[in-house]
């Protein structure tokens, strides 16, 4: 209908504004960018637009042009809320958070009532809490072979400025014997676009691995899109190096990632394919997720890691994640799975996993 209407309109520019919306909310950023840009030229300036295309750049995870066309609007208009509440969304996306405090106070300034501004500001205190705790347990259920398991993971978070410091215990019961992993994980950032995961712990349990460390590098691509490239190393009686690579997506609330392992062995290559989708249906932090996948993951501490170097043994895995904020700085998770595991040769078993956590921030 405003396809039609534009044909025998062409200037009329609510139709082209709400025209362009509709392509950004169907995630189409491309075709949107195309109807809107030439109403945000400094010929033909138009604020409306110039606020949906802002849209389109800070869905599209484009920060610094939006934060570029926010600009140039609050020249023309120094008071417009819609843009102020932009730029302040584009600033905290680019980590600038005393400008992005500082605009969003100009905004409740104009307007104490905005209810969107109210929202961000509730987000800014959240995320500007330096501390988390997290506990999470799970408990696996086993259709044959296997008594039940029991996980208690607790861990800390300390955001710094050169990125997040975690350390975790893991306290598990299994094989009627009770043991713990201490391990710390470090994301340094190096700049703008990339940044490096790193990970080293280890335990006396005979059911955790003695050492376990980790490295990986992450490049932002822009467009959404993050690569991975790094390795993950076990030992138990054996050592055991796996070979790790990602890509992930970001896709309006979607959030993918496809990550394969190959861990070469005397004969054959172990090889783990795993399929994460995610969708932020409020909240920041707030999501459902759904993982599948084939193999055994050296990131999931609460399997039988040591089946992970044969290459012989199946397993198929799906997880159901939620996570939901219940008070302000608490969030709540949730988690189902269930894996088809080939223990030995020929030997199948289910895996049941229930989990529930809460993290607390400060």
């Amino acid at each position: 209908m405003l396809r039609q209407l534009l044909r025998q309109s062409p200037n009329y520019q609510d139709a082209q504004i709400l025209l362009g919306r509709i392509h950004a909310w169907n995630g189409h950023y491309d075709s949107a960018r195309l109807v809107l840009t030439p109403l945000t030229s400094p010929e033909s300036f138009h604020l409306e637009a110039t606020s949906a295309l802002t849209d389109v750049e800070l869905w599209d995870h484009h920060p610094e042009k939006a934060l570029q066309l926010t600009d140039f609007g609050l020249a023309r208009d120094p008071k417009n809320q819609d843009l102020l509440y932009r730029r302040a969304k584009a600033l905290q996306m680019l980590s600038r958070q005393p400008e992005a405090d500082a605009t969003l106070q100009n905004l409740l300034t104009l307007n104490p009532g905005h209810e969107q501004g109210l929202a961000l500001a509730e987000i800014f205190k959240e995320e500007s809490a330096k501390n988390s705790v997290y506990a999470l347990y799970e408990l696996d259920a086993f259709s044959k072979a296997l008594d039940s398991w029991h996980t208690l993971s607790l861990a800390y978070t300390r955001r710094l400025k050169q990125g997040n410091l975690i350390g975790r215990a893991y306290v598990a019961n299994r094989f009627e014997k009770t043991g713990t992993l201490v391990e710390a994980d470090f994301y340094p950032k190096l700049n703008d676009n990339y940044y490096l995961y790193l990970n080293a712990g280890g335990s006396t349990a005979s059911f955790f691995p003695k050492f376990r460390s980790g490295i990986s590098l992450f490049r932002n691509m822009g467009h959404g899109f993050e690569l991975e490239a790094g390795l993950r190393y076990l030992r138990y009686a054996e050592n055991t190096v796996i070979y790790t690579a990602s890509v992930s997506k970001y896709w309006g609330k979607f959030w993918f990632s496809f990550r394969p392992y190959f861990s070469p062995g005397q004969e054959e290559i172990a090889q783990s394919y795993f399929l994460t989708l995610r969708y932020y249906y409020g909240a920041t932090d707030e999501f459902l997720g759904l993982t599948l996948g084939s193999g055994f993951s050296p990131d999931d501490r609460n399997k039988d890691l040591s089946l992970l170097p044969s290459a012989t043994l199946q397993s198929s895995k799906i997880r159901l994640d939620v996570q939901k904020k219940i008070a302000p700085l608490l969030l709540l998770t949730g988690r189902l799975g269930l894996d088809y595991q080939e223990y030995s040769p020929s030997a199948y078993r289910n895996n049941y996993t229930v989990g529930l956590g809460l993290d607390r921030r400060f």
